[in-house]
């Protein structure tokens, strides 16, 4: 079991052999609620492939979901704010977390950089928090942040030598019709620092990030949590937390669909407001379809929920005058949120 122990420790490095992006974002969690008053710490993992939206985005808006169901990449939102970001095999997740009064994105961001340097890339931090090769500008690594009462974190990707055109085609929506206050990822061109030098994979970055880290503090206890350890149930139960739907889609902030689709009576308009999954407010509008039974339909979704289960149920209890159509409305509501896969993602 990941012991209490550890934590009584002062400066730590942290790595697993753990891929499960939920257990990964969970230990996290856990090394940040447990940091002690004047302690470092710097964990380190790589995740099986995944994408991780920020505490304030929109999963329809920043990913493709049709596809991640597809190759069975799963779908994560992490409580740190920042812009969606894809993890494979190929790329290394870093977190500084420390006690509040230490916490300094610039002086992580400095370890990052110099880290790179030891390696034989030059690169530079921006302002927004990401870290952008000198020869290119292109991006190799982006931040988020996440601050608490007495701890915070910055943690941040390093793309070594991910498929990028993979990355590409994961974090790009088809949903350009949603209007949103949520946090819109910035899309930048991104690079591997493996293009830069052909020798660099993960271990080498690993270590390498170790051991300047290690250098810059007075001492610092290397610990390693396996796959195979058992894990505390705080853990387990965090883990579980971000697995679950309504983590991943109804925290989703309010947000506006205006779209058009066709039915057998005629081409409908159709414009929502949407807050975590709840419809705030519906309007449908058409040339061929009846007003009231427009309206019937408008009465019927208000104040209900975009999840299969809700519209399935609603759909079975209908008895209204014109089945076939309000099917049809139903089954765009399936086909544009994709509610039949993305429980599964």
């Amino acid at each position: 079991m990941l012991n209490i122990c550890y934590y009584e420790l002062m400066n730590k490095i942290v790595t697993t052999d753990i891929t499960d992006p939920y257990l990964n974002l969970a230990i996290e969690n856990d090394l940040l609620i447990n940091t002690k008053p004047g302690q470092r710490q710097l964990f380190q993992f790589i995740n099986r492939p995944c994408v991780v939206i920020g505490r304030f985005q929109n999963p329809w808006i920043e990913c493709n979901l049709k596809k991640m169901h597809l190759d069975e990449i799963s779908l994560l939102r992490r409580q740190s704010g920042g812009g969606t970001v894809y993890h494979d095999q190929n790329n290394i997740n870093f977190s500084f977390i420390a006690d509040k009064e230490l916490h300094s994105q610039k002086y992580n961001h400095e370890l990052v950089v110099k880290c790179l340097k030891e390696l034989g890339v030059l690169a530079y931090a921006t302002e927004r928090g990401d870290i952008r090769l000198d020869t290119n500008d292109k991006k190799i690594s982006g931040s988020a942040f996440k601050q608490k009462k007495s701890q915070a974190f910055h943690h941040g990707t390093m793309l070594v030598t991910t498929d990028l055109e993979l990355l590409n085609e994961y974090i790009s929506s088809d949903k350009q019709d949603l209007e949103t206050k949520s946090i819109a990822s910035v899309r930048s061109k991104v690079a591997n620092i493996s293009e830069i030098k052909s020798s660099i994979n993960t271990t080498t970055f690993m270590q390498m990030l170790s051991d300047v880290f290690q250098r810059d503090q007075d001492y610092c206890e290397h610990i390693f949590i396996s796959k195979e350890q058992v894990l505390s149930d705080s853990i387990i139960k965090y883990a579980n937390e971000l697995r679950a739907y309504n983590w991943k889609f109804s925290e989703t902030p309010k947000f506006v669909c205006e779209s058009l689709f066709k039915t057998k009576q005629g081409e409908v308009s159709i414009e929502l407001v949407i807050k975590k999954t709840k419809i705030e407010s519906i309007s449908l509008e058409s040339q061929e379809v009846h007003p009231i039974l427009l309206n019937e339909i408008e009465s019927l979704l208000l104040n209900n929920f975009i999840e299969i289960n809700e519209i399935e149920q609603i759909d079975n209890h209908y008895t209204g005058v014109d089945r076939e159509f309000f099917k049809e409305v139903l089954d765009w509501f399936k086909s544009y949120f994709n509610l039949k896969i993305i429980h599964l993602v």
